[in-house]
């Protein structure tokens, strides 16, 4: 898993919060115990931000990206960690198997995810306001419970078949 530092303008920050308060939300399939508190918003398709999330991936990975697909996902107060899982599970993992995914928090408290490990444990791990987390698609990963309403960009990434190594950028 990457983190990645200064993922987005000031003005792609601000047009993401904007977006959070006006877009529609619904419950994602795999919220955590259908406690209907993990939602997802409908495409994003802000050209210039994708663009952002592009440059920022290739500066990091030296690859070209080939199409970037974003949504905001919003956890609601006391929503609880969701099962852990990967984002291109079967048949999807064959057809798209270069594909990351990433995490962008719109929000000054940053966002939390939930990552297994090696030895079947799970570790949270926190990316802060003005990072980005970036992982590619077979790590186990679910989203992190919240006491308080959360909300983040989330984006699928595909790519070339360059492999991505899990290590931080600082």
């Amino acid at each position: 898993m990457q983190c990645l530092r200064s993922p987005l303008s000031e003005k792609s920050l601000q047009k993401l919060n904007a977006l959070s308060r006006t877009v529609s939300f619904h419950v994602i399939h795999n919220s955590e115990q259908n406690d209907h508190k993990r939602l997802q918003s409908e495409e994003i398709k802000d050209e210039e931000i994708k663009g952002e999330i592009m440059n920022l991936v290739c500066a990091h990975t030296q690859t070209e990206m080939k199409h970037v697909k974003m949504m905001l996902m919003k956890s609601l107060a006391g929503c609880k960690d969701q099962i852990l899982h990967r984002d291109y599970d079967g048949a999807q993992q064959t057809i798209d198997a270069h594909c990351s995914s990433m995490l962008i928090p719109i929000q000054q408290e940053g966002a939390c995810i939930n990552v297994g490990t090696a030895g079947g444990e799970c570790a949270r791990v926190h990316c802060a306001l003005g990072c980005a987390l970036f992982w590619p698609h077979n790590v186990v990963h679910g989203g992190a419970s919240y006491e308080t309403e959360n909300t983040r960009l989330f984006a699928y990434i595909t790519k070339n078949k360059k492999c991505i190594k899990n290590y931080i950028f600082d």
